[in-house]
């Protein structure tokens, strides 16, 4: 909730949400994926992006691809079926290497 702008707005699970809670959600969400859950189903039901939601779009990952710098040093770094956490000024994103 701390993170909504006028051109952000914060999905409504979210919108009581604290900072805490929230990384709290996200480190959850991490640990199902490093026991093995399949990353589907938990974006489908827990991604406060609706695009991403939605469409479960894999993002090829190369040192040239246009992805924020955050998330393409993750996604370099992870191996695959590895997963981590990127902070940015709209919240906490579970990354997770498929490919």
């Amino acid at each position: 909730k701390e993170l909504a702008t006028p051109t952000h707005p914060v999905d409504p699970r979210a919108a009581n949400r604290t900072y805490a809670q929230a990384r709290e959600l996200a480190l959850s969400l991490l640990a199902k994926l490093r026991a093995g859950a399949p990353i589907d189903p938990l974006m489908k039901e827990y991604s406060e992006d609706a695009g991403s939601a939605q469409s479960g779009m894999v993002f090829d990952v190369r040192p040239d691809s246009g992805l924020v710098p955050s998330f393409k040093a993750l996604g370099l770094r992870l191996n695959v079926g590895e997963a981590g956490i990127v902070q940015r000024e709209f919240g906490l994103h579970v990354i997770q290497r498929v490919e």
